[in-house]
């Protein structure tokens, strides 16, 4: 017998006696007890992640409006009731003598109106007729006389005056003369204390007039600017002007700009003297100024002139010229140089318009 079936036989031997010889009392075999069967773990479950929050955003701490500080309320400048008004002037200012007269007749209360104006007039004359600047006269023959000194034209007649006046310990008696000069307007005869002046040179004596304590208009200098003057030494002189009239607390100055005349082109020099004459007018805050240049520049100027004449019209060159600044040929008398009637009424119009805004006249009557 091998050994592999004595094996099997030992095995099987074994096998049996297991079998038959066990107890038939002892409990059936218990099948393994198994462990409760567990749910999976699951990972605990996490709250979303909430954004940090955030301090809410507080708008800047505003300081209190403070309601605006209003400035005390000024009772409206009243103008006095006798309006006194004197011109400073040339040919410009003395041809709208009679517009300013029909301006004053609208106005409420009494008015004092001269018009110191004439025409060829330099700043020089005006500042010797206000008592500015001392200037000597050379009589022309035995009842007229012309300033002929101290840079003035010795064919430049001055305005011509009537009145008596005393200086110091003297009496002056002036009147007006019956004669023509050089094409000019007669002056006058000097009387010193009831005795004829000596007719030889001598220091020009103005006319006292009450300018201090009124309204002055000053429109001078043109004649300064075609004759070749420096526009500095105008403005000094025209400003000296002001300066004397306003001495008085109720003495006003106001100043007009000067416009180009029609045959002058925006090269040529008297074209850049008017107009840094009239810029230093306007740059000096001390001064009232109205400016006559920029109203004749205005577009709104032909609405004017039409608003008083229907039938006016200018051509298209007169259009272009007014855009350049240049008074349109349409505008002047056939002299080229001043303003026709119609133009010096709407202008007289706007400078009275002017004066009203400043309170310096009375609104006109109803």
């Amino acid at each position: 017998m091998s050994k592999v079936h004595l094996v099997m036989l030992l095995l099987l031997g074994a096998g049996l006696s297991g079998c038959g010889g066990g107890d038939a009392s002892s409990a059936p075999v218990q099948p393994p007890v198994q462990p409760p069967v567990q749910p999976p773990v699951q990972p605990p479950v996490q709250p979303p992640v909430q954004p940090p929050v955030q301090p809410p955003v507080q708008p800047p701490v505003q300081p209190p409006v403070q309601p605006p500080v209003q400035p005390p309320v000024q009772p409206p400048v009243q103008p006095p009731a006798t309006i006194r008004i004197t011109t400073w002037g040339s040919s410009s200012l003395e041809f709208i003598d009679t517009n300013i007269k029909q301006q004053l007749n609208t106005l409420q209360g009494s008015y004092t109106y001269q018009n110191q104006s004439k025409a060829g007039e330099l700043v020089l004359h005006t500042l010797a007729r206000i008592g500015i600047r001392p200037n000597e006269l050379a009589w022309s023959d035995a009842d007229q006389g012309y300033i002929s000194k101290n840079g003035v034209p010795a064919n430049v007649l001055m305005k011509p005056y009537q009145g008596t006046f005393e200086a110091g310990s003297n009496r002056y008696d002036l009147m007006l003369s019956t004669k023509a000069v050089q094409g000019k307007s007669p002056l006058y005869t000097i009387k010193r204390n009831g005795v004829d002046v000596q007719l030889q040179s001598g220091v020009f004596l103005p006319q006292p007039i009450d300018y201090q304590r009124g309204i002055n208009i000053v429109w001078i200098g043109k004649n300064d600017i075609t004759s070749g003057r420096d526009p500095l030494t105008i403005y000094e002189q025209t400003k000296a002007i002001c300066q004397t009239v306003e001495v008085s607390s109720t003495g006003k100055c106001l100043v007009m700009t000067h416009f180009s005349n029609p045959s002058w082109k925006n090269t040529d020099q008297q074209y850049f003297s008017l107009q840094r004459v009239n810029q230093l007018y306007k740059n000096d805050t001390s001064l009232t100024v109205f400016d006559a240049e920029q109203y004749l520049s205005n577009p709104a100027l032909i609405n004017d002139l039409k608003t008083v004449d229907p039938s006016f019209e200018w051509s298209v060159a007169d259009t272009q010229a007014h855009t350049l600044g240049i008074l349109p040929q349409s505008l002047v008398l056939s002299d080229g140089i001043h303003l026709k009637p119609l133009v010096n009424q709407v202008l007289t119009q706007e400078l009275f318009v002017r004066l009203k805004s400043m309170g310096w006249i009375p609104s006109p009557s109803p």
